[in-house]
């Protein structure tokens, strides 16, 4: 059973009840959500979501997610990762990236100008 990485991107007019659609649809398909952002603005939902997963349930979860898509007028990007899955990738808290350099958040406030 080969682990692999992706990025899922979801876009679409916001409302009640998406990410627990979209979620459930990764957990029916033996995904683990490793990361997860979120923004809404105006009525627009943007979301992304880092994901583990069997390479061997991809195509069913993505014929899932195919389903939603027409249903719900949401768009599904989904992108593979270059990063190899090992049992200490995941540790709970690390954030290490693949060249191993500690990752940082850096928040700007201020007026808004051009």
């Amino acid at each position: 059973m080969k682990k692999k990485l992706g990025m899922l991107t979801v876009i679409g007019k916001d409302r009640p009840g998406i990410i627990a659609q979209v979620s459930g649809i990764l957990y029916r398909g033996g995904c683990n959500l490793e990361d997860m952002s979120m923004t809404r603005l105006e009525q627009q939902l943007a979301m992304m979501i880092i994901v583990c997963y069997e390479e061997s349930k991809k195509k069913k979860t993505q014929t899932a997610l195919d389903i939603l898509a027409k249903k719900s007028r949401l768009s599904f990007f989904w992108k593979d990762l270059p990063v190899k899955v090992t049992a200490e990738r995941f540790e709970r808290g690390s954030r290490i990236s693949q060249a191993g350099h500690t990752t940082c958040l850096i928040t700007a406030i201020g007026k808004d100008r051009t």
